[in-house]
C-alpha cells in the first residue's frame, strides 16, 4: 500500500463518519490522535517493564496513529507526501549531507 492508496482509504472511512459539525469532527480526531499515540506510548512502558518484544503490537497501533494523524493532515488541506517532502526538506537543512546517507543506508 502506497501514500496515495493510505489517503484514499482513510477519506473513505472518514465519509462514513457522518455529518457532524466540522469543529465536532475535528475535536473527535486531534482526540483520537491524542489516544493512539498514548497507546503506543503504552506499550513502550510495557515493553520496558517487562522485557517482551511488542513489535506486532505496535504495528497495529502505529496504524492507528497514521489514520488520525492522516485525518489532521487532510483537515489541514494537506497531503501525506507533502508533509513527508517538508519534513525530509527540513531535516537535510538541518543534517545536510548526513541525512541523504541515512536514507540511502536505510532503504535498502
Amino acid at each position: 500500500m502506497v501514500v496515495n492508496e493510505v489517503e484514499y482509504f482513510v477519506g473513505n472511512y472518514q465519509s462514513r463518519f457522518g455529518q457532524k459539525e466540522e469543529v465536532k469532527k475535528r475535536e473527535i480526531t486531534t482526540l483520537g490522535l491524542a489516544g493512539e499515540v498514548g497507546e503506543v506510548l503504552e506499550l513502550y512502558k510495557k515493553e520496558l517493564r517487562d522485557g517482551k518484544e511488542i513489535d506486532d503490537l505496535l504495528l497495529l497501533e502505529f496504524g492507528d496513529v497514521l489514520h488520525y494523524l492522516t485525518i489532521k493532515i487532510h483537515e489541514r488541506g494537506m497531503t501525506l507526501t507533502e508533509v513527508a517532502h517538508a519534513n525530509m526538506h527540513k531535516l537535510r537543512e538541518r543534517h545536510g549531507k548526513e541525512m541523504d546517507y541515512k536514507y540511502e543506508y536505510q532503504s535498502k
